[in-house]
């Protein structure tokens, strides 16, 4: 049985592009990249034990990276988040694939 191993350190933007293209091999229909605007105080009401161990901080820019992954698939969807509280809704226009430069049928 073939194990998977990844080519690049988890976490980089080249590793998220492998397993985009791993899931397009798989048919999926889509990959989403979330947004963080803020470190969780959830435990113990600090900050502290997010940081030190990286557990959700911290992430890739959803719209570069999902302009990274839509060049390195041809099918697969790509949906990155992106909130109106830390992009202004002229900056998130702005930020967004249009026709010109990337394949805006698979930017969601």
């Amino acid at each position: 049985m073939a194990r998977f191993r990844m080519a690049a350190r988890p976490g980089t933007a080249s590793s998220l592009s492998i397993l985009a293209q791993a899931l397009e091999r798989a048919c999926f229909d889509y990959v989403i990249y979330e947004d963080k605007l803020l470190v969780p105080e959830s435990v113990r009401g600090s900050t502290e034990t997010t940081l030190k161990y990286a557990q959700q901080v911290p992430k890739h820019g959803p719209v570069p990276l999902a302009a990274m992954v839509a060049a390195a698939t041809s099918r697969v969807g790509v949906v990155p988040t992106m909130s109106t509280l830390g992009w202004p809704p002229f900056m998130l226009a702005r930020a967004s694939p249009r026709s010109t430069t990337s394949p805006v049928a698979r930017f969601g």
